[in-house]
């Protein structure tokens, strides 16, 4: 199947050499992106001609830097009348018993116009259904470049923005809640380059942050060449809790963006992205925001910052993160009562003064691997495991336990660590997170998508 894929906004009203980088970047990341799935890519002017399985229209809807998606049929010709006979053709069906148009553009010279286009193709169409240029059913676009001509009936809706990693890099304060994870989605979409930062105040969010990094790289990232650092803070927090209750929460944030500020110059990132919106918990007032602002030298980047919660939780919900998101209390809030929503650097710089900050600045981080090891699993490898399905629906796995990963992650610690285990969910996220989380307990534990555990068995059907 042939796409014709229309370039962002922010891609053609550059000037031409800006707009040959972002193409070329665009190229590039669309080759990664479609990865072993036989594929050609074609670079035009006008946009990209790509060839590949239907399945990739999933995959080409989140690259960013594209902002129309058609499924097409290219037709060269060296007359109208050949024009027509294929265009004819390639509509019938879908006009048939429907109300339809014509629309036509040109580029070229041409012994006829875009009007005739649409008039005499009309008119070879109307036996088979019903013209209403006012509110079509159905429009057949006829797209005219020189003798080629792109003939289609869909119109699908890309993310626009820039490619990946044409506009610098960014270091991400991931936490594993709903807004950090959206701001990474949003920081994509204006070609930016992210790396993650966790910093680790213990509980279970390393292994949500962790796989929440993974689903953002490998389903929105193409191009990104992001690392993840894990930075374990337990040590920082309890000299926090020194301090006074009022300006804990302040004081830990005001942490975590000194070490962030140190890793940023060492990567060389340009700024620091957050999840933070204004007036949303007590160390994002504006006072307190603004306060952070001058602590360090690094520009900081908030995409949320005017969002409300229920529009971040709308965005989340499509890109995928929502489901495997933390929910509970705010993430760095230590203190729970009479905490201070408008800080004063002075009164946290005193503060500071209680505490052994050379554990601040002493502290080492890790990078870990964004790029999970792939296991190239057989049913033989899998027959002999217990089967976790954590779907809420789909086809049934013969044998499976089917729960929601929230009882799985409540209820896992309890399991028989002899046995071995085959996480299974829709799009791997939440098995992968899973996975984690048991890996780290000491299970034998393997992950994948639906889709790939059925292609295993029918593989071996097939046999």
């Amino acid at each position: 199947m042939k796409f014709l894929l229309k370039y962002s906004s922010e891609i053609t009203l550059k000037s031409d050499r800006t707009k040959r980088r972002l193409m070329h970047i665009l190229y590039e990341n669309l080759k990664e992106a479609l990865g072993e799935m036989e594929h050609s890519i074609r670079k035009e002017w006008f946009g990209m001609v790509v060839e590949a399985p239907p399945e990739a229209l999933d995959i080409l809807r989140r690259v960013f830097g594209i902002e129309i998606i058609s499924p097409t049929e290219e037709v060269r010709f060296e007359t109208l009348e050949d024009l027509l006979t294929e265009g004819r053709e390639i509509c019938i069906q879908r006009v048939r018993g429907r109300r339809f148009a014509v629309r036509s553009t040109r580029t070229g010279k041409h012994d006829f116009s875009s009007r005739d286009v649409e008039r005499k193709l009309g008119a070879l169409l109307v036996d088979y259904g019903k013209v209403d240029l006012t509110n079509p059913e159905v429009t057949c676009h006829v797209e005219i470049k020189g003798n080629t001509a792109f003939v289609y009936t869909e119109k699908i809706r890309g993310e626009g923005g820039f490619p990946v990693g044409s506009e610098g890099k960014v270091l991400a304060m991931l936490s594993g809640g709903i807004d950090s994870a959206v701001s990474v989605w949003y920081a994509y979409r204006m070609g930016l380059d992210v790396d993650f930062i966790f910093f680790d105040l213990g509980g279970e969010q390393k292994a949500i942050a962790l796989a929440m990094a993974r689903y953002l790289k490998k389903n929105w990232g193409y191009g990104s060449r992001g690392k993840f650092i894990y930075v374990p803070f337990q040590k920082v927090v309890a000299q926090i809790l020194k301090i006074r209750p009022s300006y804990r929460n302040l004081m830990l944030k005001y942490a975590f963006y000194q070490v962030a500020n140190r890793i940023a110059r060492e990567l060389n990132s340009d700024a620091l992205l957050t999840g933070e919106s204004i007036g949303q918990v007590s160390t994002q007032t504006l006072r307190n925001l603004a306060l952070l602002d001058r602590s360090i030298d690094t520009m900081i980047i908030r995409p949320l910052s005017a969002m409300r919660k229920s529009e971040i939780i709308e965005v989340a919900r499509r890109i995928g993160t929502f489901d495997i998101s933390y929910k509970g209390k705010e993430y760095c809030a230590i203190s729970r009562k009479n905490v201070e929503t408008h800080g004063r650097m002075e009164k946290l710089l005193s503060e500071k003064e209680k505490m052994d900050w050379s554990v601040v600045e002493n502290l080492e981080f890790t990078v870990l691997p964004l790029e999970e090891e792939r296991v190239e699993s057989s049913p033989d490898d899998v027959k002999d495991r217990i089967i976790i399905d954590l779907r809420s629906g789909g086809e049934e796995i013969e044998g499976a336990i089917r729960m929601s990963l929230e009882k799985a992650v409540s209820s896992f610690h309890e399991w028989d660590r002899n046995r071995r285990y085959l996480i299974v969910c829709e799009k791997g996220m939440k098995s992968s997170l899973l996975k984690e989380m048991m890996k780290d307990e000491g299970f034998d534990v393997i992950s994948m998508s639906e889709e790939r555990f059925f292609q295993i068995f029918r593989d071996s059907k097939t046999r």
